[in-house]
């Protein structure tokens, strides 16, 4: 009797613990779930603002790009104050070249439609469209040779992502007196990871998820990049984390299904971001 009791006993505690750890993990998926829906909806409620925003802002771009123009070969102009407009004539035909890629990223979105790279291709125009909008980064590109003309499949969104990772990379440099950061590209197993390294502090707690919307922890920051990039990344089936690098800096990790970024597979599940075995580097 009192075996068939203590049998029952441990029976039941086991069966207690594991449902108790079952509820624990299901309340942590539907937080975080709260949590993506928030932060989608607030990311909704900003590109609707933004839709509105870039069709108001094409007229004064267009008026500052004609004014600019035309101070740039006037006699009256010295040559520093030459060079600084030239330098404000690239800023706005960037500013109106973001517009217009807003909106075709918005189409190709609804669409459905992907833009087919080689990698190399990809990773080149994205430092390239990063060096036009911070012209002071020192940037560099690591990409191995094998990886270079993989062709892949470029979802929308995906450039934004990663210049905005650049772009806070570099805002963390400074904080040292650095204008370096580091981008790399590479396949996996069964994904590929893009790198994002600053040589700034680094994080304080690199477990902690990105800024809540609209929160940034910069002066001037507008508390999204990161916002961003992890919802592009949900999107695409990736995921997004973060650590501190060897020898100083952050790094953030960028990991998507490499089969969904390569070709449609008829019928075949696509993997996830829990299925990416990236290839360590060293």
């Amino acid at each position: 009797m009192a075996i068939n009791f203590a049998i029952a006993a441990l029976l039941l505690g086991v069966f207690i613990a594991r449902l108790a750890g079952a509820l624990r993990g299901e309340q942590l998926r539907l937080q975080r779930l709260h949590e993506r829906a928030l932060r989608d909806e607030g990311i909704l409620a900003m590109a609707t603002q933004s839709a509105g925003a870039a069709h108001e802002l094409n007229t004064p771009l267009a008026t500052l790009r004609m004014l600019l123009h035309e101070l740039i070969p006037a006699p009256s102009t010295c040559e520093p104050l030459r060079e600084d407009l030239k330098l404000m004539a690239q800023q706005v035909d960037r500013c109106s070249e973001i517009l217009r890629e807003l909106v075709a990223v918005g189409r190709a979105q609804l669409d459905g439609d992907c833009e087919t790279l080689s990698l190399g291709a990809f990773v080149r125009r994205c430092t390239d469209r990063f060096q036009l909008l911070r012209p002071e980064a020192d940037t560099d590109l690591q990409l191995r040779a094998e990886d270079a003309d993989l062709p892949v499949r470029i979802p929308a969104g995906l450039q934004h992502a990663l210049i905005n990772l650049l772009n806070n990379a570099l805002d963390a440099s400074a904080q040292l007196g650095s204008t370096q950061v580091a981008l790399s590209a590479r396949s996996g197993v069964r994904c590929l990871e893009f790198r994002v390294r600053d040589h700034g502090p680094g994080f304080a707690d690199p477990s902690r998820s990105p800024d809540s919307l609209g929160v940034s922890g910069k002066d001037h920051g507008l508390g999204i990049g990161l916002a961003l990039a992890e919802a592009t990344a949900d999107r695409l089936g990736g995921d997004l984390d973060a650590s501190n690098a060897a020898g100083g800096g952050a790094e953030i990790r960028l990991r998507l299904p490499l089969l969904a970024l390569l070709s449609e597979r008829d019928g075949k599940p696509v993997p996830t971001a829990a299925h990416c075995i990236p290839e360590e580097t060293p």
